[in-house]
């Protein structure tokens, strides 16, 4: 028995020597001591059974083993508090009663008692300290401890047994078996605390992390953050530090202290924060409870709820006796918080989320009351003197007098109705990734006023004085969501800037694209609710101080900016006005050069009111029209004029639009003729599919049917305005037969014989078109064309070739730079002038 017991305690003696090797901190050296002091009485034992030993072995022995009590205060002094009057008091003891061996040796039965009673006294002493130790603990070394605790007292035991077993007599055999087993039994003990299986630790470890996340658990409401606080501070009582702190380390950046928990405070000072935060972030594997700055730090890693990596630091006065174990039961609560904290986080992005529906709900609610007032109160005017119209009394010849008041409210209700419907269906379609933009290059301040003329009344109503300042800049938008966009913020300006405040309208570029900004000087806009109202229905500020309105307007703008590859921005301070930034990306210039057209416009409109608003507005602006009222006699009218644009309506009686327009793009004669589709139904896509140039809903806009003209150069004519022509043909018949059809249709008409001839005509005189022959005597068709095109005040004239052929190289070698090929043989006037309507160049003028 002897040897297993000398076995065990070289055991442990083995992994105290090797830890101290691996770590070179004092615990470990301590520990050494411990096993040296009991271990050497059990190896001499051993030795004694093979070789005599030396007296003075035995007596070295002896006070080595009177050391044994010193040593373990002194391992225990390291891990608690522990008076300095205990550890020396004890070592004075040793040191007497060592001394007293020596001159005494071999001992005496008084010397015995005194030796065996001061060993076992100061064994209890420390059993004692051991177990006070084992309740601030958790886990693998709580159960450690309390290993070391029972086996330190067993041990005392053992020397007690062995010590009577002198004076037993008959029964000293008996004392002498007992005091083995008791050893044996402080041995196990010993290497139960000091050398257990590692899967036993991690039974230990796991049992206690269950508990501890069972605590955590009775607390998991709050945020991530705050179930980080409550592990720190549970880690801090399991292992009995004083300090815990997590940290995060992100992939790229610097560490980030993410809470800091105590059991005295919970904050570190500036040098100790750096202290952390370089330990944490260390690159190289760190010593166990490796002492810095005054603290034994610990480094515990961890694996945060976003996923991303961190660490918990422990800060401790004193070392831990188990530091690995403490890390093994850290890390496995680690694991479980993360889980916890993760639940939090989704737990309060749901609450989160519940807000913002139950708010978005309360939005839609007051939106549905908004726009229930917004609707009744046109729809009211517009009922109301619908009504008073019809029961007017007409006279003799079935006329009414309709007050212009009336005419007025119901026209300015219809508009208003129609903008609210239009808001919100732009709204639905840009939610819906719908949205049909048109960009093209605009000019900016001719925007704002053309948004702001029709605002004017307002401004004038409140008194506000309106400053524009918008210097002429470019950008790509689509011109009528370019209009809304700045009525939308001018209408917000005027509607919240009270009586005699003023707005202002400036503009600058950078960044590529130009800053459009609205100014007022109205209430302002607290900076918590800035982001909200770009949100759909929201109106921000008390009740009382709302102004009428569905909140769409903002949000549309801003959902039409970002269409557009732009955004809009905000600045307010309460109580000093607000500026509204919209910002567009840049556009060069457009070049208004170009050939104007002019003829007539068919409409094809089976509905007589649309068709008669539709000529009304065409023919105000000077446009001739013709109408037609079903597919069928639409096809014969294009055939038989000849139109510069049809207008065609979807839904016609017998023959649909899209059957006449799939017609007209089959008809060699009519497919030039650009077709615009006008109706209720929104299939923009399928017209231009089929080969409609442009689509326009129901209820047509005035402006915007008259500017899409307009940008297109099919302005009308003025009245007495005619059109020049250059005919350049070396042969004097076909001249003369070109020459005579064109005067015929009212053209002023110059000839030349020569290319030479030709450009010195077209520099001194502006013509609107040049009809060239391909082959000429001095400059042909290709290098009369090249010379055009050169010269600044010549290269925007339209040039048609007369020719009756051309072969492939040639048309490659004219490429786009003339406007179409005339047939020379055969061309009758009527002929001409209806192949220059369709080409659309008779509005072309001087």
């Amino acid at each position: 028995m002897i040897f297993v017991v000398a076995g065990l305690f070289l055991l442990v003696f083995v992994r105290a020597v090797t830890g101290y090797v691996r770590t070179g901190d004092r615990l470990h050296a301590a520990t050494i001591l411990v096993f040296l002091s009991v271990g050497t009485l059990y190896f001499l034992q051993v030795a004694r059974v093979f070789v005599v030993l030396p007296e003075w072995i035995s007596v070295a022995a002896l006070v080595l083993l009177l050391g044994q009590p010193v040593f373990t205060l002194r391992l225990v002094a390291l891990v608690r508090p522990l008076s300095p009057y205990v550890t020396g008091s004890w070592i004075a003891a040793w040191i007497a009663v060592g001394g007293a061996v020596v001159l005494t040796y071999p001992l005496t039965d008084a010397m015995a008692v005194v030796f065996v009673g001061y060993f076992v006294l100061g064994e209890a002493v420390a059993a004692a300290f051991l177990a006070g130790e084992v309740r601030r603990r958790a886990g693998a070394p709580r159960v450690r401890l309390s290993a070391a605790a029972i086996a330190t007292g067993l041990f005392a035991l053992g020397m007690f047994l062995a010590g009577a077993g002198r004076y037993a007599g008959d029964a000293a055999q008996s004392f002498a078996v007992a005091s083995r087993l008791v050893a044996l039994g402080s041995a196990v003990g010993y290497l139960v605390a000091f050398v257990p299986p590692r899967f036993l630790r991690q039974q230990w470890s796991a049992r206690t992390a269950y508990l501890l996340m069972t605590r955590l658990l009775e607390q998991s409401t709050g945020t991530p953050e705050e179930t980080w606080a409550r592990f720190a501070r549970l880690g801090t009582e399991a292992v009995d530090a004083d300090l815990a702190v997590v940290v995060s380390l992100p992939a790229a950046g610097r560490p980030e202290a993410l809470v800091v928990a105590g059991t005295t405070r919970d904050e570190l000072e500036p040098a100790e924060l750096a202290m952390v935060l370089e330990y944490a972030d260390s690159p190289g594997p760190t010593r166990v409870g490796e002492r810095r700055h005054g603290h034994f730090v610990t480094r515990v890693p961890l694996t945060l709820h976003s996923g991303q990596a961190g660490v918990l630091v422990l800060l401790a006065v004193r070392p831990s006796l188990f530091t690995v174990d403490d890390i093994t039961l850290l890390g496995d609560l680690g694991r479980q918080a993360a889980v916890i904290a993760e639940r939090s986080q989704l737990t309060t992005e749901l609450r989160g989320v519940v807000e913002q529906l139950r708010a978005a709900n309360h939005a839609k609610s007051d939106f549905v009351a908004a726009m229930s007032h917004e609707l009744r109160t046109p729809l009211n005017a517009i009922i109301g003197f619908s009504e008073l119209m019809r029961d007017e009394e007409p006279t003799d010849d079935d006329r009414r007098q309709v007050p212009t008041e009336w005419i007025e409210n119901v026209y300015s209700s219809g508009r208003h109705l129609l903008g609210l419907i239009n808001d919100v269906l732009d709204l639905a379609k840009v939610e819906a990734g719908r949205i049909d933009l048109r960009p093209e290059p605009l000019t900016v301040d001719a925007a704002v006023h053309e948004a702001a003329a029709p605002l004017r009344p307002l401004v004038d109503a409140k008194g506000l004085t309106l400053s524009v300042g918008v210097p002429e800049l470019t950008v790509r938008a689509d011109r009528l969501r370019l209009r809304q966009m700045i009525t939308n913020l001018l209408s917000n300006a005027i509607k919240f800037t009270p009586e005699g405040g003023t707005i202002t309208i400036s503009a600058h570029d950078g960044d590529g694209a130009v800053h459009l900004s609205v100014a007022d000087t109205g209430p302002g806009i607290a900076e918590a609710d800035q982001r909200r109202i770009f949100e759909e229905f929201q109106q921000v500020g008390d009740a009382g101080s709302r102004a009428s309105g569905t909140g769409l307007g903002l949000a549309l703008t801003s959902r039409l900016a970002q269409a557009h590859g732009g955004g809009v921005e905000v600045e307010s301070t309460l109580g000093a006005g607000s500026t509204f930034t919209l910002n567009l990306p840049t556009a060069p210039v457009p070049d208004p050069t170009g050939p104007a057209t002019h003829g007539g416009i068919l409409i094809i409109e089976d509905d007589p009111a649309a068709a008669s608003l539709l000529r009304t507005y065409l023919q105000a602006a000077g446009y001739q029209t013709i109408i037609t009222a079903n597919g069928g006699d639409g096809l014969t009218a294009a055939r038989n004029t000849a139109p510069d644009v049809i207008l065609l309506d979807v839904l016609l009686p017998g023959l649909d639009g899209w059957g006449v327009l799939r017609q007209l793009k089959e008809d060699p004669v009519l497919r030039h003729i650009p077709v615009v589709m006008v109706s209720v139904v929104e299939e923009r896509e399928l017209g231009l599919s089929l080969g409609a140039v442009d689509f326009f809903v129901k209820p047509v806009d005035r402006q915007a049917l008259l500017g899409w003209l307009d940008r297109r150069g099919l302005i009308p004519l003025p009245p007495g305005a005619r059109t020049r022509v250059l005919v350049v043909d070396s042969d004097p018949t076909g001249r003369t037969a070109v020459e005579g059809a064109l005067a015929d249709q009212g053209l002023i008409v110059f000839t030349a014989t020569s290319g030479a001839e030709a450009l010195r005509l077209a520099r001194d005189t502006r013509f609107d078109l040049i009809l060239s022959e391909l082959i000429g005597p001095d400059l042909d068709g290709f290098s009369l064309i090249a010379a055009l095109n050169e010269d600044k005040r010549t290269r925007d004239v339209p040039v048609v070739i007369l020719a009756d052929e051309l072969s492939a190289e040639d048309k490659a070698r004219l490429g786009d730079r003339i406007l179409g090929v005339l047939p020379r043989a055969g061309l009758a006037p009527t002929d001409l002038r209806a192949w220059l309507d369709r080409s659309m160049l008779s509005g072309v003028k001087q």
